[in-house]
This record gives C-alpha cells, structure tokens and sequence, in this order.
C-alpha cells in the first residue's frame, strides 16, 4: 500500500493483555458486548463442514486494530485465544512496515496458527510485497517505532559494534584500489542517525535462520479456499501461470535464490550481513562497473591481466543474476505481489480480462489486498468475481479502519467493527 501521511509514534499493545475493550469481562461476555455495542449480531458459528472462511487484508502494524476485527468475526476471545472452530482465516500479506505493533501482529498471527490447528482449524498467513521487501532487507518503511520493538538491552553496544564493522569495511574497500566511484563512507553521527536503536536486532530477526525470517521463508504468496483464490496483489492477464502451486514455487525459488546471492556477496566481502538491499545494488553496480573496467578488450593490457578464477566467475554469475531481479514474480510491478490492475484498472476492462483469468486457475473468484479502496470498505468489482479488501486499516496512515471479508454458505459478508453488511447489497457511500 502507499501511504497518504506518515504514522505518529506510538508504544505497541501491552503483550500480557490481548484486548483493551471490556476487560475484566468473560470471552462469551466481551464478544457479546463488542457486537451489542455495534448494534450488529454475532457471525454465525463456525461448524463441521460449514467451510467458513475469513479474510483480513493489509495491517501494517495496526496490531489493535487486528485484534479487534478478530473479536468481531467471532475467530478470537479477548485473550487472543482462538474461538473460530473449524473456521479458515486468510490474512493476505503486508502486516509488515509503517505501524508500530509490526512484532505484536506477527506474534499474533503465530500464536493463531497454533491455536487454530489445536480445534480443527486454520491460519494462512500469506507474504505481501513488504514482507518479501523485509526479506531482502528493503527496510525503507520500517519506522523507528517498529525497530525499537526489536532493540535488545545492549542495543546500544551492538549498533556501534555495527558502525564499527561497517567503517572497517568501507575503508578496506576504498584501500584495495577500487576507490573510483566509491562514495565518502558516512561519518559516526550520519550513520547512528540512519540506523535505529534495534535495526541490527530486527535485521537479524529477518534472516533465514531468525525467529521472524524461518517463519515468513515457509509462507505461500496465494491459497485458493472456497473456491476463491487470495492473494496479496492480483492476478495480471499476462500471468503464465495457471495455479497457485505455480506462483508459490516460482516466488519460493526466487527467495531462496536471493538468500543465495547475499551470503555469497557477503563470504565475498562485498556487502555486509546487516546491508540493506539499496547498499546491496549498490555495490552490486559498483563492482560490475569495476569488472567492465577489467575486461574491457584493450590490447595494452591484456598481456598483464590475470586469468578469471573460479571463485570470481562465480561471483560474476551472482553479480548478473541479480541484474534480473525486477524480472523476478516478487518484484514485478505486474507480479502477483505488486500488480494492482484489478483494484485501479476501468470495471470494464477487469470485467474483460478476470473470467478467462480465474477459469485458468479453477476458481469462482479473486480476494485481494494491496490498493486501499476509496471508500474504505471492502469492494466487489465485475460481477463480485473480484473482491477488494484492503480497507486502510492503520488508521493514522490511510484514513480506514479493520475490516474482514466472510464467505459462508455461499454468502459473502463484510465485517466491520460496528456493522455486518451482505456484500450483495448497495454498499454504503463514504462520509
């Protein structure tokens, strides 16, 4: 999602107490109570064989407002425990970034794994673009506030520690004859003030091996349920591929190939394990642009030039590989990540395109998130074959609030957390 303001500084939600409505009141109570106060009636339950499924699109670390939405679809109690029976909650991707309950969102969503699973039912957390951007340590929407979360108690020690490695290192690379086109290193100060107290902490947290990074490794970017496909994007007509298996290898390659490409710049000495991915393209062009230098066919110096070794062709291999990223599907502004036709393409040319679309993937109908809708409701687009979650639920960022998307018995409902509203119905317009 892009942004219309930035979000104010605020603390994350206490982790000992799962709601802040109604406390001291019972589960069954505190539930009865949010709907009452809705003047809405609670959804129905969630049964053997009822195929329920609830979908809930991009939070941003508006942990609050997540776990609201959640008591309101009846899927948990306000101890955060899991309510929903056999129910599927799908939650589309981008939990990650601008909010400042990022950490509390994710051990949410972990904890309702296991919840879920314990009473016969199920989460499916999908990876959006800023998870996979966080993956690659694209951390340009990660806020002060979400690193702080992260910071441990000798966060102070471990960012000069930090400093430290990176001064050392761009002096070394400025020291082996490669200076030429290098910038300045940034000074102390400059570089304490670009990098947070907990940003080491939370980069370490993303990695492969990190408690957060194993988990979003193992995610899927599309499920199909109730014959419906989610997904965080949308599904552009030029996709290749036909099923959701497809876009889930495809995108699983791609990662897994990157964490590839990163450890080999790092054992290489190009790049450091805390670098962002701008300062990773950043030396990646560097370092080809010294190797075009080298290569280049100048007969004078050829006679002196050392034969390509093996560890430098391949290091040469990862250097181009990368140059193909914005190719990859976790990349492409057209990917199934990033694609946003179905949200900001004219209705008639969705309406076009969206049937031969959805035949090839065998489903009735497309769930989606990642473009904000205008009135801040969920939308149905061509026919209610296409639905449109994203409601701008932080709040201080988008103007919206929580929302999520029920399909029940061949019912589709939008849940909000004053009112139900039966998605076959006039949508109500925006105040």
């Amino acid at each position: 999602m892009r942004p219309i303001a930035r979000p104010a500084t605020t603390t994350a939600f206490p982790a000992d107490r799962c709601a802040r409505l109604h406390r001291g009141a019972g589960p069954a109570a505190a539930l009865l109570l949010l709907f009452a106060a809705g003047g809405a009636t609670p959804p129905a339950e969630a049964r053997p064989g009822s195929g329920r499924v609830v979908a809930i699109g991009d939070i941003h670390g508006a942990g609050d407002q997540l776990r609201e939405i959640l008591q309101h679809a009846g899927l948990i109690d306000a101890e955060c425990n899991w309510t929903g029976g056999t129910a599927t909650l799908v939650q589309t991707g981008d939990f990650t970034d601008r909010g400042p309950q990022v950490r509390a969102a994710m051990d949410l969503l972990m904890r309702l794994e296991d919840g879920a699973r314990e009473h016969g039912g199920e989460v499916r957390v999908l990876l959006g673009n800023h998870e996979t951007m966080n993956l690659m340590g694209d951390v340009r929407d990660v806020t002060p506030a979400i690193f702080a979360t992260f910071a441990s108690d000798d966060a102070e020690r471990r960012r000069e520690d930090a400093y430290r490695q990176y001064a050392a290192h761009a002096a070394r690379r400025r020291g082996n004859g490669d200076r030429h086109g290098r910038p300045e290193p940034m000074s102390r100060d400059e570089w304490v003030r670009t990098h947070p107290l907990g940003f080491v902490e939370y980069r370490e947290a993303m990695e492969a091996d990190g408690r957060y990074g194993r988990w979003l490794r193992d995610k899927p970017i599309a499920t199909v349920a109730a014959d419906t496909v989610f997904l965080h994007g949308g599904l552009s007509p030029d996709l290749e591929a036909t099923s959701v298996e497809a876009l889930n290898d495809t995108a699983r390659e791609e990662i897994e190939r990157f964490d590839r490409h990163r450890r080999h710049l790092i054992d290489a000495g190009v790049i450091l394990p805390f670098s962002t991915f701008q300062e990773i393209f950043g030396a990646v062009a560097l370092e080809l642009r010294a190797w075009i230098e080298r290569l280049s066919p100048d007969r004078r110096e050829r006679r002196r030039r050392p034969p390509v070794t093996r560890e430098e062709r391949a290091l040469l291999d990862v250097l181009m590989d990368l140059q193909t990223i914005n190719s990859w599907s976790i990349t492409d502004p057209e990917g199934p990540l990033w694609f946003r036709g179905l949200a900001l393409r004219p209705e008639r040319d969705v309406d076009d395109f969206i049937g031969g679309v959805l035949k090839r993937f065998g489903v009735a109908r497309a769930v989606v998130g990642h473009s904000v809708t205008a009135s801040r409701r969920i939308t149905g687009r061509a026919g209610e074959r296409v639905f449109l979650i994203d409601t701008g639920m932080l709040e201080d960022v988008y103007g919206g609030r929580a929302s999520a998307l029920e399909l029940l018995d061949g019912r589709v409902t939008a849940i909000y957390p004053d009112e139900r509203i039966a998605l076959d119905a006039p949508v109500p317009a925006p105040e």
